[in-house]
């Protein structure tokens, strides 16, 4: 497992935290006209415009900016800010509630990257968390360690309990296990690589930032299951951005 990979599988989720949500709404134009943009953002030009009057289709979200089709057929992108200054069917104003903390509450899927430290080492891990209750969630984490004299890549499984998840800086408590591989650097003597079982115990602290985004810090203690007389304990830290979905 290379450090290039994980971030590749991070920047391929992060993506989705970005993409488009879809919703079905009819609406009526109130302003004297609505600009419809090529894109979604100000920096995408003008290409249509919708008169006071005129009903268009909302057809997706992406972030405050909503996809719409007007009755010839003709899509573009309206701000979030015009939009709502549409009327319903009842010619009611329109609300469209954004991606807020409630969302944050009820989330069910969590996908999060972070780095720290691993026993001296350079630490990365990735991590996908679901919700199984209010409080309990299950996660499973790859991590890699790189240090002077070794790589340790890591694979764990854990149950997650959250008591207070409405707290601002929610603390997080869990147990678990997984496998270590230790690949030795040096090139001395005829050191070999080694696998071995671990057990895991997490104290964490997470806290809602905007949009789908959160912000998660993590410290961990691995006992290494190893094949000596004595048992080996690690610690860790690493700190990092989480989004859901």
């Amino acid at each position: 497992m290379q450090i290039k990979k994980i971030v590749i599988v991070w920047l391929a989720y992060c993506s989705l935290a970005c993409a488009e949500f879809s919703i079905a709404a009819i609406v009526k134009v109130a302003d004297p006209y609505i600009e419809l943009h090529t894109g979604p953002g100000q920096g995408h030009p003008i290409d249509h415009v919708a008169v006071q009057g005129d009903t268009i289709e909302v057809l997706r979200q992406r972030t405050d900016w909503f996809k719409v089709k007007l009755a010839s057929g003709k899509t573009g992108w309206v701000s979030q800010l015009q939009l709502e200054r549409t009327l319903d069917e009842h010619n009611q104003q329109i609300k469209f509630v954004g991606i807020d903390h409630g969302h944050y509450l009820k989330r069910r899927w969590e996908i999060g990257m972070s780095s720290g430290d691993f026993d001296g080492s350079a630490l990365v891990s990735i991590y996908t968390g679901y919700r199984l209750t209010k409080n309990l969630s299950a996660e499973t984490t790859l991590s890699q360690g790189v240090g002077s004299f070794s790589k340790n890549d890591l694979v764990a499984l854990q149950l997650i309990h959250s008591p207070f998840q409405e707290a601002k800086w929610a603390p997080l408590f869990g147990i678990g296990t997984g496998i270590i591989h230790t690949t030795p650097k040096t090139t001395l003597g005829t050191v070999e690589d080694r696998t071995d079982d671990f057990l895991l115990i997490t104290a964490a602290v997470k806290t809602y930032l905007s949009q789908r985004f959160f912000l998660r810090a993590d410290y961990r203690n691995y006992i290494v299951l190893t094949s000596q007389e004595t048992n080996r304990s690690i610690d860790a830290w690493k700190i990092g951005l989480s989004f859901f979905f």
